[in-house]
């Protein structure tokens, strides 16, 4: 722990302030992140949440610090607080006035860099406190003047888009080169756009896109036997590829798809080969700074986007071009009123009667890592071309792993998170939950991508006969218990205990039933009394949340007797039916 040499005070008065309710912003990234301490409301951040700056020549300590109250006086969020009650999130606290300390260091010439680096790491890790100011500044000094600015932020009001921009505005305040006036959009007029009614009407057609990709898509990607988890059960693996990069690139040019979208679908295959799915659903992070307004609006905007990808029957050339609708789509129908979308999610588990388990996350990042030489071909030169047609060096790249956790890293349940960084590597950065997917499973995941985009890259395309065998990635092993449906498979078994749970009667039973779309669950119960299905179902749909192994049935039926042999399904279905109704109101 470096201890800092003396500490600056500022002192921020006459400042907008106001007490609101949060942004969905806020909401969305409270949902992701804010785990607290009941007691003192404290939020663990981690040693990411830093950035820091070198401040040229010229500058005195107070020129700094002018300039840095100047920037907390002109925005809001660097002057906000959260409001917690019964653990989470309630309003935001602007202040307009305070006192913010800084903190002083010396360090020799050579040794500034790594002096500000460890001091990031400190300052970030140091957890905040609800009732903190989201930034905290260091100087490093060498010879009594300032060379290295130090900030770290708190994620769940400030993002990495905001701090860079407070960093601007800091040297060019203390350079004298003159900073932005104050921001026209801040968080106060974030939120109150949000409450009026155009916020609102913008809420209520993104959420009539989320319930049409959830009514249609597959409940979980995740309805398999799990695996036994790993003793550190949360793994990161990453795969650095040239031949990836290189295959992006070619196809990017080639079919006008978006990296993203290149990516993205080869994720969709791969995941839906695995787990037996005709369709994948993946949620995205969607930065929502598409507008003049909000592009340089200090806080939080992040939210998340659903995407729908069809897997049935095409060319991974139709994929991809699908994962780029998607992509378009999810980030056009990202931003609105979290509590909206999770009353939506609510109402639909209820009519599917199955748990939406949205755990498939894809975060597509642009880096500043190195970008393949520009000078490289797009198309692989006849005498570079091997025996199996490919331009490209050899797939199968694996570089390992990279960490483990034991425990949960966020609020929320992830399954898998795939994260594409654009470079000469394009390196992907997979984490999941063993639980659901083991090590060798994340590997193929991985090497299957690999592969695809080589050999789309090298061929022109792959064909939709061709994929599974291009990939290798195989199907996970469910036994005869476990029968597909429409949008995905259940476990015939763990249903019908389900079913004899909620009734509290053992003359009951679940079976199978061919439909127009493959095979539906009937729900059976035989009772003197006539039961109410539509209380029944509510309590199915109640137990079975969080479960990827079983769905409510699509109709429930009333029978006199249970039949002589009631492991028979054509038994149930010749008793005499005294009612049926399929419970959803």
């Amino acid at each position: 722990m470096l201890e800092p040499t003396r500490f600056l005070t500022i002192s921020v008065t006459g400042a907008a302030a106001a007490a609101l309710p949060p942004t969905w912003g806020q909401l969305c990234i409270w949902q992701w992140h804010g785990i607290v301490d009941q007691d003192e409301a404290v939020f663990d951040n981690g040693q990411s949440c830093h950035v820091c700056y070198y401040i040229p020549d010229g500058c005195d300590l107070d020129t700094l610090a002018d300039a840095i109250g100047q920037v907390l006086h002109s925005h809001d969020a660097l002057r906000t607080t959260l409001e917690i009650a019964d653990g989470e999130l309630a309003g935001q606290l602007i202040a307009g006035s305070g006192e913010f300390p800084i903190e002083i260091h010396v360090s020799d010439p050579g040794d500034a860099e790594s002096v500000a680096d460890t001091i990031a790491k400190e300052l970030s890790a140091r957890p905040w406190t609800c009732r903190e100011w989201p930034v905290r500044v260091s100087v490093v000094t060498v010879a009594g003047r300032p060379d290295f600015i130090v900030t770290a932020y708190n994620r769940l009001l400030i993002d990495v888009q905001s701090m860079e921009s407070v960093i601007d505005e800091m040297s060019k305040l203390a350079s004298g080169r003159g900073g932005e006036l104050v921001p026209r959009w801040q968080s106060g007029q974030e939120t109150r756009h949000e409450l009026a009614p155009a916020g609102a009407a913008i809420s209520d057609r993104a959420v009539r896109y989320w319930r049409t990709v959830l009514t249609q898509c597959p409940p979980s990607m995740f309805d398999f036997p799990p695996p036994p988890p790993d003793e550190l059960r949360y793994v990161m693996a990453e795969m650095q590829s040239i031949s990836l990069a290189r295959a992006v690139r070619v196809l990017r040019k080639r079919w006008r798809v978006p990296e993203a979208a290149l990516v993205l679908g080869a994720l969709a295959l791969v995941l839906g080969q695995h787990t037996g799915h005709r369709a994948a659903v993946v949620q995205l992070f969607a930065g929502n700074r598409t507008d003049r307004d909000r592009r340089r609006m200090l806080g939080t905007l992040l939210s998340e986007g659903l995407m729908h990808i069809d897997l049935t029957g095409a060319s991974f050339a139709v994929i991809a071009r699908g994962a780029a609708k998607a992509i378009s789509a999810a980030n056009q129908f990202a931003y609105c009123d979290p509590a909206a979308v999770a009353a939506v999610r609510e109402e639909i588990q209820l009519s599917r009667g199955a748990f939406l388990d949205l755990a498939v996350y894809y975060n597509d990042m642009q880096t500043g890592q190195e970008a393949l030489d520009q000078s490289d071909p797009v198309e692989p030169e006849p005498e570079e071309r091997s025996a199996n047609g490919s331009g490209l060096s050899a797939p199968d790249t694996w570089s390992g792993w990279d960490r483990a956790w034991q425990a949960k890293v966020t609020r929320k349940d992830i399954r898998l998170l795939l994260t594409a960084q654009h470079g000469a590597t394009m390196p992907l950065l997979l984490f999941c939950d063993t639980a659901y997917l083991s090590r060798e499973t994340m590997r193929l995941l991985l090497c299957g991508m690999e592969r695809l985009l080589v050999a789309a890259a090298s061929s022109g395309d792959v064909d939709g006969a061709d994929l599974a065998s291009v990939t290798g990635v195989p199907e996970v092993a469910r036994d005869a218990g476990w029968v597909r449906l429409a949008t995905g498979w259940v476990d015939v078994a763990a249903t019908s205990e389900v079913w004899r749970t909620v009734t509290g009667s053992e003359a009951c039973a679940v079976m199978v039933e061919e439909d127009a779309d493959g095979h539906r669950l009937v729900g059976y119960l035989a009772s003197a009394a006539q039961p109410l299905f539509a209380e029944l179902h509510q309590q199915f749909v109640a137990a079975i949340r969080g479960r990827d192994d079983t769905r409510a049935p699509a109709t429930y039926r009333w029978v006199a007797t249970v039949p002589a042999r009631p492991e028979d399904a054509a038994a149930w279905a010749r008793e005499r039916v005294l009612s049926e109704d399929d419970g959803r109101g």
